[in-house]
């Protein structure tokens, strides 16, 4: 039984499972995403005209973050998986339409009377052309299809990376 109410979307928004999502997005495109193995979606937005052409929001955008179970460790595998991030089959994001940020992060928090060592990786793809109407134009709905396309080769191949490094 749900015990918090669903949050009410904005005008911008749609109902896409028990979350609002943009308008526009496909339903295809949040399903694809949704069922990457090695990274899970923490963020997507279609770009908005009405921001400030300054501003991140005026940019189509997809955030993923490296699932946990694969994160293990990661510091110590680090040119490993860099290999791949960065070696041949990574023209991943290489290309005129999206600038790309990887970042791997590692925290020591303390508090409460304990030490924590955290790492975290996390992806954010963002393309170069700003959205100019309020319907999504074809070069908008192309960037998706393509980012999507890429991001799913790159969830393979650091998916396989990982499987092998497990098997060793």
């Amino acid at each position: 039984m749900r015990t918090t109410p669903i949050k009410q979307c904005k005008e911008h928004e749609r109902r896409w499972r028990d979350l609002c999502v943009d308008k526009n997005l496909d339903d295809e495109w949040l399903e694809r995403l949704n069922r990457l193995k090695a990274f899970r979606l923490v963020g997507i937005c279609e770009g908005h005209s009405n921001r400030h052409s300054e501003t991140v929001g005026a940019y189509p955008n997809i955030h993923l973050k490296l699932r946990a179970t694969i994160l293990q460790d990661v510091a110590g595998k680090w040119p490993a998986l860099k290999a791949v991030l960065v070696e041949d089959p990574v023209k991943f994001f290489t290309n005129d339409q999206a600038k790309t940020r990887f970042e791997l992060n590692f925290r020591l928090r303390s508090g409460k009377g304990k030490l924590v060592y955290q790492e975290e990786m996390k992806v954010r793809v963002m393309g170069t052309k700003k959205r100019d109407s309020d319907g999504m134009g074809d070069e908008i709905r192309n960037w998706f299809e393509d980012c999507i396309d890429r991001i799913e080769e790159m969830d393979r191949a650091v998916y396989t990376w990982h499987k092998e490094m497990m098997d060793t």
